[in-house]
């Protein structure tokens, strides 16, 4: 699932001028979608066709974190949660507790996102 901060700010409102008593958890989601629509997506959006998304072993990300500037502690906690993620039924809750879905889908954020990454690179030149 994604989530666009529009989608987080109209129900954070709700939640804070409308309290459920006992409530102490609220999924929000804008999309569902798998690590390849997403990718998908965003290739179409940008014009890349040979945008992928690929798996890579735990310690490779932890590497590539690392090398990029990631500070090693977080770097190795993030890639505990994306395993942990990955190896167990971690979103079991969430299923259990459909949100309604928020307004903006991937392919509205995947346009918006093509616009700016392309107005960054002539920024650049």
């Amino acid at each position: 699932m994604w989530v666009a901060p529009v989608d987080v700010t109209t129900v954070l409102i709700k939640a804070l001028t409308e309290p459920t008593p006992g409530q102490t958890v609220t999924y929000v989601a804008s999309d569902e979608k798998t690590y390849l629509e997403v990718a998908s997506a965003l290739s179409q959006a940008l014009k890349m066709p040979d945008l992928r998304v690929s798996q890579v072993p735990d310690e490779v990300m932890q590497d590539h974190l690392v090398t990029a500037g990631t500070p090693v502690a977080f770097a190795r906690e993030y890639v505990k949660t994306v395993a942990y993620q990955r190896d167990h039924d971690f979103y079991a809750d969430y299923r259990a507790h459909q949100p309604r879905l928020g307004d903006v889908k991937l392919a509205d954020f995947a346009q918006v996102y093509a616009e700016d990454y392309h107005n960054q690179q002539v920024l650049k030149h």
